[in-house]
């Protein structure tokens, strides 16, 4: 089945590529029609992967609602099914949801960076970047979407976050796949609490 993570990959990746054209396009020649076009084409390409999943993984009883805790308020929703963590979502136009699946390896990998970049908030365009070889860009974003459900990751302020540090990193798969998540809640974490940590 590696075959269909790669195609969902490649389609994942040629989203990606469309919704930077489009960024280009409306930089470069203000042509907010042309943008839109591209965006619109981007957006049916997300659609179009989680159809594919569907058709590549149709549902078998242990995988329905019943056979799956899902955790979140409506969508995004997360589960733990079949070693992976399933994330359930609706675009902004859409009524039919997607769904992307992150397998064990893939969340460790994005779990070793937060890890790695623990001591400060960090920016959800730094970690896409720079596991951009290693993963799918839209795993990252399905791994911290969930961890922030559990509360094992705080937005700091838009595109930036930051670890809880009161749970191990090493126990986070465990407690996502022991769901539906109670996780305590830390602390609120502002930027003056970063001022707080610095050590003059």
């Amino acid at each position: 089945m590696d075959s269909v993570q790669q195609v969902q990959e490649k389609i994942a990746a040629l989203e990606a590529a469309l919704r930077q054209t489009a960024f280009d396009v409306l930089n470069e020649s203000r042509s907010y029609d042309q943008a839109a076009r591209l965006l619109k084409l981007a957006e049916s390409l997300k659609e179009l992967e989680s159809e594919f999943a569907k058709v590549m993984h149709p549902p078998s009883p242990s995988e329905d609602d019943e056979g799956c805790t899902w955790w979140g308020k409506g969508y995004p929703r997360f589960c733990i099914r079949d070693d992976r963590l399933v994330k359930e979502a609706k675009g902004k136009k859409s009524v039919v949801p997607y769904t992307q699946e992150v397998d064990h390896g893939g969340f460790d990998v994005v779990v070793n960076w937060i890890s790695q970049h623990a001591q400060a908030a960090w920016q959800m365009t730094d970690m896409v970047e720079e596991l951009s070889g290693t993963v799918a860009g839209y795993k990252p974003y399905a791994v911290v979407g969930a961890l922030g459900e559990a509360g094992l990751v705080r937005r700091v302020k838009r595109g930036s976050y930051r670890a809880v540090s009161e749970v191990s990193a090493e126990d986070w798969w465990a407690l996502l796949e022991a769901g539906p998540i109670v996780a305590p809640t830390p602390p609120e974490v502002t930027e003056s609490t970063f001022e707080d940590d610095i050590p003059f």
